[in-house]
């Protein structure tokens, strides 16, 4: 079963990945080449209209210098920032290889 759409969430993580991605001075086909998704698919993240699946969360991170958490920080207002602390203390607890062997996993399957 799908889980409903939390668009406000969605929104927030577009609006940090594209914030994040012009200030390191990439373009829009630069960032989608390197992180290996099609230009459209990252037009449309940073627009907040579609969910963006672990593995490319993870791809983004690390092409950012990044931890995944930040992408869900509003770095221009800390209204966010208790959650978002929360999250992060989430990531942390994972287990060391657990999130690179998750990516392979879905790899294999797709």
């Amino acid at each position: 079963m799908a889980l409903p759409l939390d668009t406000g969430q969605v929104a927030l993580v577009g609006q940090t990945l594209r914030r994040l991605r012009k200030r390191r001075g990439l373009s829009q086909d630069e960032m989608a080449l390197r992180i290996g998704i099609g230009s459209a698919d990252l037009v449309r993240m940073e627009k907040g209209r579609c969910r963006v699946a672990l593995d490319t969360l993870i791809s983004i991170s690390q092409e950012l210098g990044i931890g995944v958490w930040e992408l869900f920080e509003d770095g221009e207002n800390q209204a966010n920032a208790p959650a978002a602390g929360h999250q992060r203390g989430r990531f942390r607890e994972t287990r060391t290889g657990e999130v690179e062997e998750f990516v392979a996993f879905r790899r294999l399957r797709s």
